[in-house]
């Protein structure tokens, strides 16, 4: 499983899971920081999940 943040232009923010997870319900949290550890601006976002051959993308709003 993989869950990553791009912002609107497309370019790649926070990579927030990789790997294994337990089946069932998982929540993640997002501090609103790069991965590089710099915030980021309230705004758009979309996240990517990718669990097998799945692939879901959505958009979100970070409102600080």
């Amino acid at each position: 499983m993989k869950l990553t943040v791009f912002d609107v232009a497309g370019q790649h923010v926070r990579t927030l899971v990789r790997g294994v997870r337990p089946a069932g319900r998982n929540e993640i949290a997002w501090d609103g920081r790069r991965d590089d550890g710099t915030a980021v601006t309230s705004g758009v976002y979309f996240y990517r999940l990718s669990a097998g051959s799945r692939v879901f993308t959505r958009k979100m709003l970070l409102v600080k």
